[in-house]
């Protein structure tokens, strides 16, 4: 599993060095939103479509194991929201307009997850769901698929929102890797030898690539990873997840993530209900930037807060069972 960590290291970092080249000669760039933080502005120029190196990198450090369903599934999902950010990318770069549009980018998603669902390999317990503090309970079927697609789209979203200053969703998704594999193993005492060699690649290849993409993303940021990079990545931890019965396990999880998701919900919510806004901009990160904290602070105590509430988290289930 080392090899397959290093694979994916020297990829991402070989093809992330291209990609910042080859976009520089090209003039490609971000799009930098106008009505976004001043001091974003001078991001402007900064090359972007990182996510092609990470998605590129786990594809082929987890080639030798697509005999594996379980690897397999998680490629399909992280190929498949990857494309899609993908074009939302490509969209903006091309100014056309600014991305794919809320509802059909939606909808496109829910399509997506319904196809992972339908193509998911069920693990024991099948369609029981890991429930927090409880153990394993059988839903009702309807309420297991409504449960799955809601994870796949609130993932997906809230991790794109999460994207928006340097380094911060690279951290983020680095520490919840870094645990991830302890936690499949407790909350599945039974893992099948293939089971547990498909979460230990998984873990390591994304390990590999986040680390090497960090050292191009932190700040200042010489790339971003773009919508194809934080779909892509979104999409493909929900599968894991999903593959394992406990998409609840995200809400503790990505702690940051889920309120930057809020703070946009009430900030919408405030504005049409009562014409006032609750934060000085949203998603959260940027109510702290227009407050006066400089990007690198923020982009650090969000992430130092998410390790510990999931450290937090981990322990209270590992604590439970």
């Amino acid at each position: 599993m080392i090899f397959i960590g290093l694979i994916s290291f020297i990829i991402t970092t070989l093809l992330t060095t291209f990609l910042i080249v080859i976009q520089k000669k090209l003039s490609i760039s971000q799009f930098i939103r106008s009505e976004g933080p001043k001091q974003h502005l001078d991001k402007k120029g900064t090359p972007t479509l990182g996510g092609i190196s990470l998605a590129t990198a786990q594809c082929v450090s987890l080639m030798p194991l697509t005999k594996n369903p379980i690897v397999v599934f998680y490629l399909k999902a992280l190929i498949l929201f990857f494309l899609l950010g993908l074009l939302d990318d490509i969209i903006k770069i091309n100014k056309i307009k600014n991305g794919i549009s809320a509802r059909l980018k939606m909808f496109i998603q829910l399509i997506i997850a319904s196809y992972l669902i339908i193509s998911m390999p069920i693990l024991a317990p099948a369609i029981s769901t890991y429930i927090p503090m409880i153990g394993w309970l059988q839903l009702p079927f309807l309420i297991w698929l409504v449960l799955n697609l809601g994870a796949y789209a609130g993932t997906t979203n809230a991790i794109n929102l999460t994207d928006g200053l340097d380094g911060l969703l690279t951290l983020i998704l680095l520490g919840v890797w870094t645990v991830m594999l302890s936690i499949m193993l407790k909350i599945s005492s039974s893992l099948t030898p293939e089971q547990y060699s498909a979460a230990s690649a998984l873990t390591a290849s994304n390990i590999g690539s986040l680390l090497s993409f960090l050292l191009f993303n932190s700040y200042r940021a010489s790339i971003f990873m773009g919508d194809a990079g934080s779909m892509g990545l979104g999409g493909s931890l929900c599968s894991l997840f999903c593959i394992f019965n406990a998409p609840l396990l995200l809400i503790g999880t990505l702690i940051i993530p889920v309120l930057e998701t809020i703070s946009v919900i009430l900030q919408v919510a405030s504005y049409r209900l009562r014409g006032k806004r609750i934060f000085k901009m949203t998603p959260l990160h940027h109510h702290f930037e227009q407050s006066g904290y400089h990007e690198s602070h923020i982009t650090l105590r969000f992430f130092i807060i998410n390790t510990c509430c999931f450290i937090m988290f981990a322990y209270s289930i590992f604590s439970a069972i």
